[in-house]
């Protein structure tokens, strides 16, 4: 599939390799392209950035939201999705897993919509894409003290980054519902949302993916 770079990229084209530069267009496959686009090195062309990828059925987006919608009053963020208001599944309400393949999305961070479609495919390899806050933010810089000792006595070390959980492309199985299950329970003792995610994911052995935080339309420091 066609992707254009936005980094520099090495490639074999008939056994010599060669350098490829941002703005070159190249032809790849689908697993490189999407590595490539989930790290920010590449991207969709305009044509086809919301349907390159099959979103498969059973998938959906869930508005994270307190306050249930109705017909009469919808989400407001249901107009920041039209563009897939035909291929996904679109709910309002508190976090949970509704569908196969979930984008649990938190209006408070800017959703990138030509990445809807390529964190759906992520997760054909990885149970769970969630990006990172900020390269230079880490668990031991936020939470009370007790929060940290409580953390650290799970992941032993606090020199660990923390995700931002506000933008999250979950498959629903038994490790992922688990997952949710103590997310709920470590919510339970207060403090810092993001410690107690991390708490519960060390608790919880599955394949993460930490995209970069461009995935919330941050710019890199």
């Amino acid at each position: 599939m066609w992707v254009q770079l936005t980094s520099i990229q090495y490639l074999r084209e008939k056994g010599i390799q060669v350098t490829r530069r941002p703005g070159d267009w190249v032809d790849v496959g689908k697993q490189r392209a999407l590595q490539w686009i989930s790290r920010g090195g590449a991207g969709l062309p305009e044509r086809t950035k919301y349907g390159e990828f099959d979103m498969a059925a059973c998938s959906g987006v869930l508005i994270l939201a307190t306050e249930p919608e109705t017909p009469e009053a919808p989400h407001p963020a249901r107009k920041i999705l039209e563009p897939f208001e035909h291929t996904l599944e679109i709910q309002a309400g508190a976090r949970c897993l509704l569908w196969q393949r979930n984008l649990l999305w938190d209006p408070g961070v800017k959703l990138r919509l030509e990445l809807v479609a390529v964190g759906f495919a992520l997760l054909e390899t990885w149970q769970i894409a969630v990006p990172l806050c900020d390269y230079q933010l880490l668990a031991s810089q936020v939470g009370s003290d007790d929060d940290r000792e409580r953390t650290k006595a799970v992941t032993h070390d606090l020199r660990i980054p923390l995700y931002d959980t506000r933008l999250m492309f979950v498959k629903a199985c038994r490790e992922s519902e688990l997952l949710f299950e103590r997310w709920e329970q470590e919510l339970n003792y207060g403090g810092d949302e993001r410690l107690a995610f991390v708490r519960a994911l060390y608790r919880t052995p599955m394949l993460v993916l930490a995209l970069p935080i461009t995935w919330t339309n941050q710019d890199v420091r």
